[in-house]
């Protein structure tokens, strides 16, 4: 639906605003995405942030490039989320999704940066680069959570499952031959830009959350989960749902104490007197 819609699909008043918007969405989900214990607990971080890449292609003008991350939202996430039986031979069936998510030139998202990697360059353009960054880090972090393993199932489950695994990466590869050439040339070379800072975030996100020799969290881990609470506690927008009641309930308290008072003995006074002060405000406004 995105890549159907025209070019400057939004008004100029509303762009900033709504850029805005999507940017922090995109940074907190991906981010979440990254922290979450494993790719299931994340899936809705993951669904959230690839959607609001789609949506920055088409608020920049480039629709067309919303394909690319609609396609790797559906495509290497549920190979994710289905790769739940594991061994070292079907580990490459989720290396190749990551490949179709990490946007690098001749893959299929590589088209997806002509509408995040702005010409002139754009400050915005590092928040982007950041989150993606994150979410094909958190990525291949999920990738090697221990679950079950695949020897333990029958022998026709052995053999049809990667199977299944690899249709996903094959449609994902020919929807974007068919779909985004632009993909498939040196043109999209931020992706490696992209790629280096996801591998080297694994690499040191893993360093620092490794626990003491005592077995417990270290600092960062600590630091990580309360920063994360109290983001959550934002962006899930309970703050706002709380004060949509407060003011509910004070609007009911409001409502009752009139109705009390216009039920009561002197109802009817209060009727005439509110209705003597209508008459007199319509004459005011109608008065030459």
């Amino acid at each position: 639906l995105l890549a159907r819609l025209p070019a400057q699909s939004a008004e100029a008043i509303w762009l900033p605003l709504l850029l805005t918007l999507v940017t922090l969405a995109v940074l907190y989900t991906a981010l979440a995405w990254l922290s979450a214990e494993n790719a299931l607990s994340g899936r809705p971080y993951w669904v959230v942030a690839l959607s609001a890449l789609a949506l920055i292609c088409v608020l920049r003008g480039q629709p067309q490039a919303s394909i690319a991350w609609g396609l790797a939202l559906i495509l290497p996430g549920s190979l994710l989320f289905l790769f739940s039986a594991r061994d070292r031979g079907t580990l490459v069936m989720p290396l190749l999704g990551a490949l179709g998510l990490a946007g690098l030139p001749f893959t299929p998202a590589a088209a997806g940066w002509l509408g995040l990697w702005s010409q002139p360059f754009e400050p915005a353009n590092l928040f982007f680069l950041f989150a993606h960054a994150a979410l094909l880090a958190g990525y291949i972090r999920h990738i090697f959570v221990p679950v079950d393993s695949l020897a333990s199932m029958e022998r026709w489950v052995q053999g049809m499952y990667p199977f299944g695994l690899f249709i996903l990466i094959a449609t994902q590869f020919i929807a974007a031959w068919f779909s985004l050439p632009q993909s498939f040339s040196l043109a999209t070379w931020v992706g490696i830009l992209a790629a280096l800072l996801a591998l080297g975030g694994v690499t040191l996100l893993n360093w620092l959350l490794a626990p003491r020799p005592g077995g417990e969290p270290g600092w960062l881990a600590v630091l990580g989960g309360r920063v994360g609470r109290w983001l959550g506690a934002i962006f899930r927008l309970d703050w706002f749902y709380r004060l949509g009641m407060l003011a509910y309930a004070g609007a009911r308290r409001f409502v009752a104490v009139l109705a009390n008072i216009l039920e009561g003995d002197g109802g009817v006074l209060w009727v005439l007197v509110l209705l003597a002060l209508l008459i007199s405000l319509l004459r005011v406004e109608g008065s030459p």
